[in-house]
């Protein structure tokens, strides 16, 4: 009996300094993280998900790598490691955040605008209980501002009023509209404008009675 007790103590023990090692080295990659180490952050992270792939931590593990590589301005690396969240971890909560992120690396980093449209779009139909969909739905109708079909950004924008009319990026997308729609206004009176002094200049350049021989 007390042997089998000591084997089982033994075990424990075990269990527990595997815990605290591992944990550790979590703990480390963040602090490197934190002091802008990012190529070491980035192999202890991948040190500590080789050794717990399974822990709570890990889909966070994941996730930092990725922002590792977007702070080292390695966009394409931070996007690879970004959809390995969303491919290993679909349900956790980092899942959503590293959508947002390749979304806004696509959109402010890479200005593939078009890319960045369709990856707001899976957060907002994947995700649609998430609290960060308004993010997304706000920077879809930047996007589609940045590529001048601003109809539908003002489409995308007054969803975020219809659908999130509480939060800060409802004021913000009533600005966008108003802006976009003086714009509208604008360029309508600039065409009119144009047409106008076409129209006097034709005018001008006719002939008159006078002028006939």
């Amino acid at each position: 009996m007390k042997k089998v007790l000591s084997v089982f103590l033994i075990s424990v023990l075990g269990c527990v300094l595997a815990f605290d090692e591992i944990d550790n080295l979590f703990q480390k990659a963040k602090a490197m993280q934190k002091e802008k180490q990012y190529s070491e952050s980035i192999k202890t992270y991948q040190n500590f998900l080789k050794k717990a792939p399974e822990a709570k931590e890990s889909s966070d593990a994941q996730y930092n790598i990725g922002m590792c590589y977007s702070k080292m301005k390695d966009y394409d690396s931070a996007i690879k490691e970004f959809q390995l969240v969303i491919d290993k971890f679909p349900e956790r909560k980092k899942a959503v955040d590293a959508c947002l992120q390749i979304g806004g690396i696509y959109q402010k980093k890479q200005k593939k605008y078009e890319s960045a449209i369709k990856t707001y779009q899976v957060v907002i139909d994947k995700y649609p209980d998430s609290k960060k969909v308004v993010n997304a739905q706000f920077e879809l109708g930047d996007c589609y501002e940045k590529i001048k079909n601003n109809k539908k950004a003002i489409e995308e924008y007054q969803k975020v009023i219809n659908n999130f009319p509480d939060s800060k990026k409802a004021e913000r997308a009533k600005d966008k509209i108003a802006k976009l729609k003086d714009q509208k206004v604008e360029t309508k009176e600039k065409k009119d404008t144009i047409k106008k002094k076409k129209s006097q200049k034709t005018e001008e350049d006719l002939p008159g009675q006078d002028d006939e021989e």
